[in-house]
């Protein structure tokens, strides 16, 4: 028996062509402190479950805010009241070391289930990219172009450029489909990770773009299958260079009164 479950994830930043190009002299917007209220989502479809990418057109002069012509993470491009900007590292690695760091400090009880998880994703360097064994459930990744494209409603505030032209609605790109297996007993057993490739090298120098996808697939075993705005919130938070207060991040997280799945 098996249940499929498709995620998102999103974060907001007045943004370059590239992760790289972050330029001072763009309009941006940065929060020098995070309160409760701002890990709450705002109203709106609560899209998901699919580790989804958008592509943008170039950006009309008309417009003042927008994302540079390009493929980007739905964690990365919903507007939300968590607008935070990004730490810009030069590599995947880096970026997930940075989330690791955040863990560390602010809940060090996710930190075997985060390293482990990592050592199973095929596409970041250093990685064994093998079958791991996280919080009890066995994980792989398995390559596959098969993934579809996915129409949604509107999960919140996108630049028009990223948008169907002359709709409201999004074009998803589906670059992973998680498969989960359950025993005999209903109890989930193992988890499957279809990617598609050809995405994953759309993200091709946007490190930060593959570590915000990466830490979403992650964040499931934290979240529920409703639940995809708060996991987006909660990927923002470790991604931002704003030093987020533990106990803020541990309610975003879902720990202190939640049990990993």
């Amino acid at each position: 028996m098996y249940r499929f479950i498709f995620f998102s994830t999103v974060i907001f930043v007045f943004s370059a062509c590239s992760d790289r190009a972050f330029q001072k002299s763009e309009i941006t917007e940065k929060i020098d402190f995070i309160t409760e209220d701002m890990i709450e989502p705002t109203e709106g479809t609560d899209v998901g479950n699919g580790g989804d990418l958008i592509q943008c057109q170039r950006n009309p002069p008309k417009f003042l805010f927008g994302f540079g012509e390009g493929w980007y993470t739905l964690d990365y491009a919903e507007f939300d009241k968590t607008k935070v900007l990004y730490n810009m590292h030069q590599s995947v690695k880096a970026h997930l070391m940075g989330v690791r760091s955040v863990l560390a400090h602010s809940a060090p009880e996710l930190l075997e289930s985060f390293d482990t998880f990592l050592q199973s994703v095929p596409f970041i360097e250093d990685f064994q990219a093998s079958e791991v064994k996280v919080n009890g459930i066995v994980r792989s990744w398995i390559a596959n172009e098969q993934n579809e494209k996915v129409n949604d409603e509107d999960p919140g505030f996108i630049p028009s450029n990223c948008r169907i032209p002359g709709e409201r609605t999004i074009q998803f790109h589906q670059v992973v489909v998680r498969k989960e297996k359950v025993n005999s007993e209903s109890k989930l057993s193992s988890t499957t990770y279809y990617y598609d490739p050809l995405l994953i090298e759309k993200l091709k120098n946007k490190e930060l773009q593959i570590s915000m996808l990466v830490v979403h697939e992650w964040l499931w075993d934290l979240f529920e299958a409703h639940q995809s705005k708060r996991l987006r919130i909660a990927n923002r938070l470790l991604h931002s260079q704003i030093k987020v207060p533990t106990q803020i991040l541990r309610k975003a997280l879902q720990l202190d009164h939640h049990e990993q799945r």
